[in-house]
């Protein structure tokens, strides 16, 4: 929401009274309701080149990939270890 007002947003959300308290403090200003109306449309552009390894290595994916990747790297460990020595 760089640049636009996000008060409905943050109203929608429900936030606590606590969060409330804080957004005096976080304000960075306000926007009269003539300048919310003259504000420009962002510009969002939707790139359609991305390749596979861009998506795999994105934030998002490798906060998901990363923990599975050593989660199952420790069960494999662990259930050779119980093979290898039976009485563990």
């Amino acid at each position: 929401m760089a640049g636009q007002d996000a008060t409905e947003s943050f109203n929608d959300v429900g936030h606590s009274v606590d969060a409330k308290e804080m957004t005096e403090e976080y304000c960075i200003g306000k926007i009269s309701a003539d300048d919310s109306k003259n504000a420009k449309q962002p510009n969002i552009v939707e790139n359609s080149n991305v390749s596979w390894s861009e998506i795999i290595f994105s934030p998002t994916w490798s906060n998901f990939i990363i923990p599975v990747g050593i989660a199952a790297l420790v069960y494999i460990t662990y259930k050779s270890a119980q093979r290898l020595f039976p009485s563990i």
